[in-house]
């Protein structure tokens, strides 16, 4: 019956849950429902993550990206629910982006000409020039990362 469910989840493009149990060889051990299932480390996450040892113990929603019943393999990602979860993201912001709109965003990078900042899905530069009516010799006297 499981084995239908991951079938059915493959087939319609449906998220599943799954507990990330383990780490082994080039990735980690998912829990779904009862099959163990694997998630390449290239597939956690949108970004290579260094300690992947925080995730174990957390249910988190994955696609079944491959299902082979009679080898008992099943391999899940997270990384493509997270692009597409980007991807509407970014739609939504490119349709609300109009020149003089304001807009709530987190700075992602400072450098000697400006800040970059994510506007969700979405990054934009604020050049220094543009960001105080006095003059400042660099981003970090007003902003910080984050």
């Amino acid at each position: 019956k499981t084995w239908d469910v991951l079938e059915n989840a493959y087939e319609k493009g449906a998220p599943i849950d799954g507990k990330i149990i383990g780490k082994v060889k080039g990735g980690l051990t998912v829990d779904v429902s009862g099959v163990k299932a694997f998630l390449p480390g290239s597939q956690v996450d949108l970004k290579i993550l260094r300690d992947v040892d925080q995730l174990i113990g957390q249910t988190l929603p994955f696609k079944v990206i491959k299902v082979n019943h009679k080898k008992s393999n099943v391999i899940v990602s997270r990384r493509v629910l997270l692009e597409e979860e980007r991807k509407k993201m970014r739609e939504k912001t490119l349709s609300r982006l109009k020149e003089g709109a304001i807009m709530e965003g987190v700075i992602k990078n400072l450098t000697d000409y400006g800040a970059f900042i994510d506007l969700g899905g979405v990054d934009g530069l604020l050049h220094i020039s543009d960001m105080s009516w006095g003059r400042i010799s660099h981003p970090g006297e007003l902003f910080s990362i984050g």
